[in-house]
């Protein structure tokens, strides 16, 4: 269904009780002549279900220029009656007070029916909403659950990085690698680096280096790295961390800075 302004919506509601000027009434037939989705939903919607609404909605609260306008094309009829009762028999005080009593009614149906519209839409936003930070959190822990599968697997290889001279002793960085859906978790501690550098993680592949990424830290140093489709396993012999200028090495295939950290994940 297409949005319709809370203005279109009164129109709407008019339209089904009659209560719109020629110019108001002409605006709202070329928009159903048109094929306008909104407005031909919205008018069907009035004349098929506002009861229901009316009485599901007790306490709705219309707004103001719509309750006013529909009050006053109620109250207008009142002349209207008066001229037709000089030519046709007087009418019962009870057939007058029905009439009236209807017009009240058609208005009040108005009124709530419009505010119930409103409010349903409101709610459909609110349930989408709903729906998509659920689709969200189950991302989330799909995602979560296949890093934690790494952790538990049986065949999971942990390592523990070395520190090489050129690197700083308090450097701690540990590795669960699963050959087996070849991803890898690395844990990093005490990394937060030097002003203008940057530490960066390499795969060892048949003797080649690889770059992995960046490993930025929070601000007690540190991170954890959730590396995906490694490599064969038969190939993949270490883990390596370079300290490279910031924003890392210019080449993605050999650390321009020294390497401070090595860990061996096969044989």
């Amino acid at each position: 269904m297409s949005e319709l302004r809370e203005e279109d919506l009164n129109l709407a509601a008019g339209y089904v009780l009659d209560a719109l000027d020629e110019a108001e009434r002409r605006r709202v037939e070329s928009l159903l002549e048109a094929g306008d989705a909104g407005m031909t939903q919205a008018v069907r919607e009035f004349r098929e279900g506002a009861a229901l609404m009316a009485h599901a909605a007790p306490a709705a609260r219309p707004s103001p220029a719509l309750r006013a306008r529909v009050l006053d094309a109620a109250r207008a009829q009142a002349p209207d009656r008066a001229r037709v009762v000089e030519r046709k028999p007087r009418r019962s005080p009870i057939e007058s007070f029905w009439n009236w009593g209807w017009a009240a009614a058609a208005a009040a149906l108005a009124v709530v029916s419009v505010a119930q519209w409103n409010a349903s839409h409101r709610l459909q936003q609110q349930l989408s909403d709903a729906r998509k930070v659920l689709g969200q959190a189950r991302s989330r822990l799909s995602n979560e659950q296949k890093w934690a599968d790494v952790l538990a697997s049986p065949a999971a290889r942990t390592v523990r990085l070395g520190v090489t001279p050129d690197g700083d002793a308090k450097l701690v960085a540990r590795v669960a690698y699963d050959p087996a859906s070849q991803r890898a978790v690395v844990i990093f501690e005490n990394f937060s680096a030097p002003s203008g550098k940057d530490y960066e993680l390499w795969a060892i592949r048949a003797g080649k280096p690889a770059a992995l990424g960046l490993i930025r830290t929070d601000a007690e140093g540190r991170a954890i790295l959730e590396l995906d489709k490694l490599g064969d396993p038969a190939q993949l012999a270490a883990l390596a961390v370079s300290l490279e200028p910031a924003g890392g090495a210019p080449t993605p295939d050999a650390p321009t800075g020294p390497v401070v950290m090595l860990g061996k994940l096969s044989g």
